[in-house]
């Protein structure tokens, strides 16, 4: 056996207010999981839905680099959640590079 299989779950709830904690390489197991994740279901369909209330809503008052801001982080979304659902490519061994 290796050890607990929730010791990295714990150590992310344990770090996940700190800043800077997930950056140079650490990531939040949720998104480490087996592939295709479900989270990116999630991910995919908050995009989209955001995406589409956002077109369809009055937004007279909106400056552009807010458009901008907006339709970055909601494409952001939708390309986490596509990546989240592709499966993951074997590792390429000596002889393939």
């Amino acid at each position: 056996m290796q050890g607990d299989p929730f010791e990295r779950i714990r150590e992310a709830q344990d770090h996940r207010y700190d800043p800077g904690y997930f950056t140079g390489g650490r990531l939040d197991p949720m998104l480490t999981g087996s592939r295709p994740n479900r989270y990116g279901w999630v991910l995919l369909i908050m995009g989209l839905s955001f995406g589409a209330a956002f077109l369809f809503a009055d937004s007279s008052d909106v400056q552009w680099w807010q458009r901008v801001l907006i339709w970055g982080y909601l494409l952001l979304l939708v390309a986490a959640g596509v990546k989240l659902l592709r499966p993951k490519r074997p590792k390429a061994t000596k002889n393939q590079r």
